[in-house]
């Protein structure tokens, strides 16, 4: 949200309307997976053989079925403000699909940067 107090989901494809994720709101001041990506500027691919080091901190994140598999996750900036995180989910993860996946995170904030210097 605009006071950086919440991680709310504005943008879902590809789960079902009723889905718990399209409601998402975290408070951003709790421990949770989303919150500490956003303090590290890290990527992250969740998999079965590091599952447990993240365990306590995907507790409060509506993952289902398919995220238990392994996901990718990367928080996205503009500059040095926070604005989200973008996760992936299904299909094949491999290390080349997580690295297309940074690449793809990575070129989306360059947009939005791009996309701010312009309306300014």
């Amino acid at each position: 949200d605009r006071q950086r107090h919440a991680l709310q989901t504005r943008v879902a494809t590809g789960w079902a309307p009723d889905h718990p994720v399209r409601g998402l709101s975290l408070p951003t001041r709790e421990k949770h997976l989303f919150a500490l990506l956003l303090a590290t500027r890290r990527p992250l691919w969740v998999r079965q053989d590091n599952w447990d080091k993240y365990a306590p901190y995907l507790t409060p994140l509506p993952l289902d079925d398919t995220a238990r598999r392994g996901f990718y996750a990367l928080p996205l900036f503009a500059g040095p403000r926070p604005l989200g995180v973008l996760y992936a989910d299904g299909g094949s993860l491999s290390a080349d699909g997580f690295q297309r996946f940074q690449k793809a995170g990575r070129a989306l904030e360059e947009r939005i940067a791009a996309s701010r210097r312009s309306a300014a």
